[in-house]
């Protein structure tokens, strides 16, 4: 897996079984094209998803997914929508992640 921590962002996007620093730096970015054309494929299909439903589906970090999701809201295929009337009731349990929903909204 990924080597987590090492500060480089494209290492969180890659998903290889062995540690992306044996890999050259195009293959690491590469890797994170695919990712988020398998983002923007998943996100087509599902309409609207929350981003702990994306972390669960992709097994990536919140932050990567973010970074990804972020990348495809400036080119507007993807909106961030308001947590639709959900709050938490200020418990420290609750997984934030589930209401930060985004939406597809296709290539434009």
């Amino acid at each position: 897996m990924g080597e987590w921590g090492r500060g480089d962002t494209e290492i969180a996007y890659c998903l290889l079984p062995v540690p992306c620093s044996l890999f050259p730096k195009l293959l690491i970015v590469n890797c994170s094209l695919k990712m988020i054309l398998e983002l923007q494929t998943y996100l087509a299909q599902k309409q609207k998803v929350s981003l702990a439903e994306l972390e669960t589906h992709f097994r990536s970090h919140p932050d990567a997914l973010r970074g990804m999701l972020n990348k495809l809201v400036h080119k507007g295929r993807v909106r961030p929508l308001a947590s639709e009337g959900k709050k938490c009731g200020g418990c420290t349990h609750c997984n934030t992640t589930a209401f930060e929903v985004y939406e597809w909204v296709g290539n434009q």
